[in-house]
């Protein structure tokens, strides 16, 4: 759905700005996949995919104002589901007062608030929990938080929470250079990633500590299983993967405008030292014995052109001779049956 949606929005940028019709297409799609997830029924994938969704519109520019008509329709739409199924408000009455029913509805909150409790400030020690010996369910996916709190003490669960909002923070920024890079597909993938990681670690961590009703969710890149970790990596992957295409491209920039800051004067440099000469005159001893790169263009021809040249033009061996400032002599001879001018050189540079 990320890739969907980072994909539109490079296609549809200015439609999703002015028009809703654009605006209402990847919420359209978002719905079908919500009404599959929530037969399943998977309430917490809903809320964490339509919350990315709606990140990545509101980060493309869209207006604000249209948020917050859909926010009244999809808050109405919320609390209608949590009301049809039973075991939906039973999870919220009981998130409000857990120790009320600490053996049936809120058995799991409360074994999670335990195990808070006795981390203390430095923990256990890792591996030394006591409620993920069978007093509190799902100890290895949706409450993983609360052994890791147990274990870590409060120094290491606000540690875990500084690395996830730093690995939030970095995908936005990746995404922001990517974007400042003109590559928006890459820029609307990284602001995807960030708000999924972002919002899932915030549901996890809140219903472990008795922030929000009990939820389940995995914790990203910490939970145990099998398709949450794969998917995590990739995404994580992805991230990597942009970061050094942006990377790439601002070396290729630098180094292309170094290039043109060097150009001219090497330009000139090259100019002046290709630059053409004149034929020398022969001073009356006729064209037999030519001097001068423009002498052997035309030798014996005067102006008249020769073979598909004009005498005075050299051509690029001569111009690199020229320019090394050769003091030599040439003898040539012309074949006119083949139309083949054979030259034999001798060669004596200056200084060699």
């Amino acid at each position: 759905m990320i890739v969907y949606v980072a994909g539109y929005l490079e296609r549809f940028l200015p439609e999703v700005r002015r028009t809703w019709g654009a605006f209402m297409r990847p919420l359209a799609v978002m719905a079908l996949i919500g009404f599959l997830l929530i037969l399943e029924p998977d309430y917490g994938a809903v809320v964490v995919m339509t919350g990315c969704v709606m990140g990545m519109l509101l980060l493309s520019g869209a207006p604000l104002w249209r948020f917050l008509l859909i926010l009244i329709v999809v808050g109405s739409g919320a609390v209608m589901l949590a009301v049809a199924e039973p075991y939906r408000l039973q999870r919220i009455t009981s998130f409000a007062n857990p120790w009320a029913d600490q053996y049936n509805t809120g058995y799991q909150l409360t074994q999670a608030l335990i195990a808070f409790g006795r981390g203390h400030w430095l923990g256990l020690g890792l591996g030394n929990s006591v409620q993920k010996l069978f007093y509190l369910p799902e100890a290895h996916t949706d409450f993983v938080f609360a052994v890791l709190a147990e274990e870590l003490g409060l120094f290491g669960a606000v540690g875990v929470i500084l690395l996830f909002a730093l690995l939030v923070f970095r995908a936005f920024r990746i995404g922001r250079k990517a974007e400042l890079a003109r590559m928006p597909f890459a820029a609307y993938l990284c602001y995807g990633i960030a708000l999924v990681i972002g919002a899932q670690a915030f549901i996890n961590i809140s219903v472990s500590s008795g922030m929000l009703p009990t939820k389940g969710l995995t914790l990203p890149l910490l939970s145990y299983g099998g398709s949450s970790l794969i998917v995590s990596g990739i995404m994580v992957a992805m991230l990597f993967r942009v970061d050094a295409e942006v990377r790439r491209g601002q070396r290729r920039a630098a180094a292309a405008a170094q290039g043109r800051r060097r150009s001219p004067r090497r330009g000139s440099r090259r100019g002046a030292r290709h630059e053409p000469t004149r034929a020398r005159p022969d001073h009356g001893r006729g064209d037999r014995w030519p001097r001068g790169a423009g002498a052997i263009a035309g030798a014996g021809a005067g102006p008249a052109r020769r073979h598909g040249r004009v005498a005075g033009q050299p051509t690029g061996i001569e111009n690199r001779l020229v320019g090394r400032r050769p003091d030599w002599c040439c003898i040539g001879s012309m074949w006119p049956d083949c139309g083949v001018t054979v030259w034999l050189a001798g060669w004596r540079f200056r200084g060699a």
